[in-house]
């Protein structure tokens, strides 16, 4: 089984969508979520699109 390969642009989706989901939580609730919350929060369990996803998710609760 090959591994799916997202393209850079996909993935810059992939950062958008995770960006967009840590920007809808109120800042005060932003650094009481842990681990397993955010992970039920991401949709993609595996591979670079779960990291890039993160990525967003977090550079959102910096804002």
């Amino acid at each position: 089984m090959t591994a799916k390969v997202l393209s850079d642009f996909a993935l810059s989706r992939v950062y958008a969508a995770g960006w967009a989901a840590g920007s809808t939580l109120p800042s005060d609730q932003s650094g009481s979520l842990s681990e397993k919350e955010i992970d039920r929060l991401n949709p993609h369990k595996s591979g670079p699109a779960k990291a890039r996803w993160r990525a967003g998710f977090d550079d959102a609760l910096k804002r």
